[in-house]
């Protein structure tokens, strides 16, 4: 205690005095005031214990060239442990410990950066993690400052490690964040870009370069190169959505095409928001780009799908009401050539009419066949043994300039379809291979059997999944630019010149696929050639029977009473002549309503009833079935214009039942006529 009773600290230091001959006789003691060296060592030892933070130190010296030998020491071990509670083994000192609790691929990059940080003399920073007592990791940074006491020899070195295990896992999770971001933005076809407008600067994220074409880099990073890439026609519009966003302040939304550096084209849908300044100027704008290409060719898929079915239902439309006229036509001008004698000079004029109208009874069965409304007699085929059998057929439609190759695989399926109709497909996609080259070239028929999934196929909005049989006609001619592709099945499209095409055929084959159930595709460029891809489904059935027993020579004419019901004049008045020239009794009625009336009050049997399949105000099988109710033994033939109505799909008429197609010749309607009523009754 000081006089004035202030404790203070002292530090005494005693020498002993000795005498020549080594007695110690006295002593030398020196006392020294340590109370403020003592509070400062207090004071630092509070300020350690308290922060947040390691510290140590390091006496380094030279081992060898390979080593050094690290002397490390913790002011306060104490409050080292507190911060980083490591677990200490028995006989363990807490810097062991502190080395040995980093993991051991940190601990090895540690050594390798303390190394040659001392070897190059350097300070310098890491962070590596260090697994604690209770388990857990914890991510550390150190900063290590350097000093040279021996150049070569000896350092001086002084650490402070801080736990950032916060930051990092802060960071960890932004980094997730920011990949799954790009995971979805990928997989939207989705990018990010902020436009400067002060400074046209623009940004753009990878996934919107990827979207445009571009290599990352390699691009001007300004809204001038930007705007040179959307398409000349799109330019102006894009300009004017941009304008009206700034101005308005409202969400900037745009689909426009881009000439990406390669040249192909695409289809993008830019959208954007506009930050302004404290004064109202607009500073920049952030927004998405998302690739909509195949989306835009879905509805132009759409588009042109709606567009040939309503076609398909013109087409159909005026077949059917064509092929009344040409019924009358036709019927007229039979009756007219039996009246005449043999050297009549007017019998040439009546068989010229038969003809025009027989040619144009073709055309009108291509019309049916585009809307998939003409008689289909499907039957169980196989497709090799069809192009095989129509060689002959074939070798005359080519010229000697023009090699046709067929690779047919042996183990092709069998399909369900008509025969007849798919002669009619290869005949048409032949003919179109051969006038595609005009100086020679190659055709090439192939088969194969193909597994379709849900959506295969590109150019199909919808695949029926299962196995199928690809017939594929190739030719190395002039080939086919986008916007004819576009308009290849329309009926009446042609490239061909006047008198050279009726535009009907590709139409023709586009409605025979699709009724057979199948897919038809087109590959072709300009230059190089076009590649007719057809898909049918394969069936398990086995094949049917092509020959038919030959028909016994019945007789025409007849007496029985026949019913007509047409709502088309004409064609009511031609059918009841011919009938009753061959001695049957006809009742007429424009209608199933009219129909029955006259049918309850006709007091003999009405052996027969013709209607048209299709009437207003009841329909032939609504009329049939009413009928066969009150006159159960009357036979029932239907006539129609129509075909895909008398299917089991449609419903309108069943499966089987005995049908006339329109137009019809009067033998032809005499022969359908006396096969109904002299068939053996079920």
């Amino acid at each position: 205690l000081r006089k004035d009773g202030k404790p203070i600290a002292v530090l005494i230091a005693i020498s002993p005095i000795k005498s020549s001959g080594g007695e110690i006789v006295g002593a030398i003691s020196i006392l020294k005031d340590i109370s403020e060296k003592q509070q400062h060592e207090q004071e630092r030892r509070y300020v350690l214990s308290g922060a947040r933070c390691l510290l140590w130190y390091a006496d380094i010296r030279e081992a060898n060239e390979a080593h050094l030998w690290w002397y490390l020491n913790f002011p306060d071990e104490e409050a080292a442990r507190r911060f980083l509670p490591l677990e200490i083994h028995a006989g363990e000192t807490f810097t062991h410990a502190w080395y040995r609790s980093r993991l051991p691929d940190d601990r090895k990059s540690s050594d390798v950066t303390g190394h040659g940080s001392v070897r190059d003399n350097k300070s310098y920073e890491q962070e590596f993690r260090c697994v604690c007592a209770d388990g857990s990791i914890r991510w550390l940074h150190e900063d290590v400052h350097l000093e040279i006491i021996e150049p070569g020899k000896r350092w001086l070195a002084v650490g402070v490690c801080t736990d950032v295990t916060a930051r990092v896992h802060s960071e960890e999770a932004l980094r997730e964040s920011e990949r799954r971001l790009r995971a979805a933005l990928h997989a939207g076809n989705m990018g990010v870009w902020e436009w400067d407008i002060r400074t046209n600067a623009v940004s753009r994220s990878e996934e919107t370069e990827r979207l445009l074409g571009l290599i990352p880099g390699t691009f001007e990073a300004t809204y001038d190169a930007y705007d040179r890439m959307v398409h000349p026609e799109d330019r102006e519009a894009q300009h004017a959505a941009l304008a009206y966003s700034i101005a308005s302040g409202r969400p900037y939304q745009h689909e426009m095409r881009i000439v990406a550096p390669d040249g192909g084209i695409r289809w993008l849908q830019d959208t954007g928001g506009v930050v302004y300044d404290d004064h109202g100027q607009a500073v920049r704008m952030l927004g998405t780009v998302t690739d909509i290409t195949e989306r835009k060719r879905l509805e132009q898929q759409f588009l042109q799908s709606q567009k040939m079915e309503g076609i398909g239902r013109l087409a159909g439309g005026i077949a059917h009401d064509f092929n009344n006229l040409l019924s009358v036509i036709l019927g007229y001008a039979e009756m007219v050539q039996m009246e005449l004698n043999e050297d009549s000079d007017l019998l040439p004029n009546v068989q010229n009419i038969q003809s025009a109208a027989t040619r144009a009874a073709k055309l009108t069965a291509q019309l049916l066949a585009f809307a998939r409304k003409q008689v289909s007699e499907a039957r169980v085929i196989r497709l090799n043994d069809l192009i095989v059998g129509m060689n002959s057929i074939l070798k005359p439609l080519i010229r000697e300039d023009i090699a046709l190759i067929a690779k047919l695989a042996p183990d092709a399926g069998r399909v369900k379809a008509d025969p007849a109709q798919m002669e009619q497909v290869i005949v048409n996609l032949i003919v179109n291979a051969r006038d595609a080259m005009p100086h020679g070239g190659k055709i090439l028929i192939e088969t194969a059997n193909v597994t379709l999934a849900d959506h295969p196929l590109r150019e199909q909005t919808t695949v029926v999944p299962g196995e199928y049989l690809l017939m594929a006609i190739s030719d190395t001619g002039v080939g086919m630019t986008t916007k004819i592709k576009d308009r290849l099945f329309e009926p009446f499209f042609t490239t061909k010149g006047v008198g050279k095409g009726t535009g009907l055929g590709l139409a023709t084959v586009y409605g025979i696929v699709k009724q057979s159930g199948g897919y038809i595709l087109v590959y072709s460029e300009p230059g190089i050639g076009t590649t007719m891809k057809i898909y049918l489904p394969q069936v398990a059935e086995a094949e049917s029977d092509r020959h038919e027993a030959p028909r016994a020579q019945i007789d025409l004419r007849g007496s029985e009473t026949v019913l007509v019901v047409e709502d088309e004049p004409l064609v009511r008045e031609l059918t009841a002549i011919t009938l009753r020239r061959n001695g049957y009794t006809v009742m007429e009625a424009e209608n199933g309503v009219l129909a029955l009336a006259a049918a309850a009050g006709y007091p003999r049997d009405i052996h027969l009833l013709v209607t048209d399949a299709i009437m207003p105000e009841m329909g032939g099988k609504k009329l049939a079935d009413a009928l066969s109710e009150v006159r159960p033994g009357t036979r029932v033939l239907y006539v129609s214009g129509y075909t895909e109505e008398v299917t089991s799909i449609q419903g309108i008429l069943p499966v089987g039942v005995a049908f006339l197609q329109k137009p019809f010749s009067a033998n032809g309607l005499l022969k359908k006529v006396r096969e109904v009523l002299d068939a053996k009754q079920a």
